[in-house]
């Protein structure tokens, strides 16, 4: 009778401790914290610590129940940009992940309001590595291991015709820095895309990882990321970014003072060209030379108010327009 009653209690229990379970799953919160239980199709999954926030959710370290394993779930809370995300990593599932030296992504599933993306746990970031050297240049054995690795990841994705479109040191990782000390995957494809479905004059890319090929709005294709990691790898090389960036123009003038003006014919072509550089054809020797900090911000949208009759680039503009 002292075992029957013993095991009633452990059965109570167990339905009550399962009651909870429930509870939590098929809660109307509006968030998720830590301890809180996502279930996935393959699995299910406890919140541990928060590892960072994006622009679209948060990234958290959960482990798996039944198991030891734990992965780092991006809790997307836009549905439409966790999908579009979770379609950029099926055509790159086509890749070897640890060959081409991408994230891999394990499942993906919706809780609630949330888009789920489970991929394995790695180390830390190339910006928190950057960070804890307190911004002193990495050694150029580490710079070409790095290199060679990003260089691999792109020409796998050139190769099924994928662009990252957001290449910066936050979004590069080392695996595992005590069991492989330079070993690194890139990851966060939210932004990912078909080159051939960027418009002339789509934005992308921060500053300073943004390409001129954006900023001036001139035909776009792979070759953008390329310019991204080339920014990433100075950036490791000298210590700092290697141009100020705290607005397009101020990026076009470092390169400008650096590379010098930028051919002609891209000048021309450039959708935006002129709200940076001015041809003067009244000069003894015609030709393209960079606006001044004045003339540039002069020029500005905000102080023009062309925007208003479609002729500017601003995207606030448009909005502006139908206000």
């Amino acid at each position: 009778r002292a075992a029957l009653s013993w095991h009633a209690g452990a059965v109570q229990y167990l339905l009550v401790d399962f009651s909870c379970l429930q509870a939590e799953l098929c809660s109307v919160m509006c968030d998720v914290h830590t301890g809180h239980f996502l279930m996935g199709s393959l699995g299910l999954y406890q919140v541990g610590k928060f590892l960072g926030r994006g622009s679209y959710g948060r990234v958290a370290e959960c482990t798996k129940m039944g198991s030891n394993e734990t992965f780092a779930i991006k809790i997307v809370d836009d549905l439409r940009a966790g999908s579009e995300e979770m379609e950029a990593m099926k055509i790159i599932r086509s890749l070897n992940p640890d060959q081409n030296n991408l994230i891999k992504i394990h499942e993906c599933f919706q809780y609630k309001d949330y888009m789920c993306l489970v991929y394995e746990m790695l180390d830390e970031s190339l910006e928190d590595f950057i960070g804890k050297r307190s911004f002193h240049p990495a050694h150029l054995c580490q710079i070409r291991a790095i290199a060679q690795q990003m260089l691999v990841a792109l020409s796998g994705l050139e190769s099924i015709n994928v662009l990252h479109g957001d290449i910066k040191p936050d979004n590069i990782m080392f695996v595992d820095q005590i069991t492989e000390p330079l070993k690194l995957k890139l990851i966060d494809f939210g932004l990912a895309v078909n080159p051939q479905e960027l418009n002339i004059g789509t934005q992308m890319q921060i500053n300073p990882f943004r390409a001129p090929e954006v900023i001036l709005g001139l035909p776009l294709d792979v070759s953008i990321d390329m310019w991204s990691l080339a920014v990433v790898l100075a950036t490791l090389y000298i210590g700092d970014v290697p141009f100020s960036y705290n607005s397009d123009y101020e990026t076009i003038r470092g390169l400008v003072q650096l590379l010098g003006l930028p051919e002609d014919d891209l000048l021309r072509y450039g959708k935006f060209s002129y709200d940076f550089f001015t041809y003067e054809e009244e000069s003894s020797q015609p030709g393209w030379r960079l606006n001044t900090p004045s003339e540039y911000t002069l020029a500005h949208d905000f102080i023009t108010m062309r925007h208003l009759s479609g002729e500017r680039k601003a995207s606030y503009a448009a909005s502006a327009k139908h206000a």
